[in-house]
């Protein structure tokens, strides 16, 4: 996954391949969580988590939590109603 900034792209695992044709996703804004310790899923590591939510009876039955087309990378990820974190001082 390439992150958009000046870090290195990161590998990434899913579960996706039956749902989302490369094509699909290629380009494609996402919202990943970034703060996980890396570790081997279907025998690859993957250094990060694709947030995503079930669809039942939607095709596809998975989607992308997408990001606001505004979003930059390093942006939070917030629920409904919730407020960012203050930021650190400098």
């Amino acid at each position: 996954v390439q992150l958009g900034d000046a870090r290195p792209a990161r590998p990434l695992v899913t579960g996706l391949a039956e749902h989302y044709t490369p094509a699909e996703l290629e380009g494609r804004l996402v919202a990943l969580v970034l703060n996980l310790k890396p570790a081997k899923l279907q025998g690859a590591e993957s250094a990060c988590m694709l947030l995503a939510a079930d669809a039942p009876g939607q095709r596809p039955p998975v989607l992308l939590v997408a990001p606001p087309a505004a979003a930059q990378p390093g942006d939070p990820v917030l629920a409904h109603g919730q407020s960012p974190p203050p930021a650190a001082p400098a």
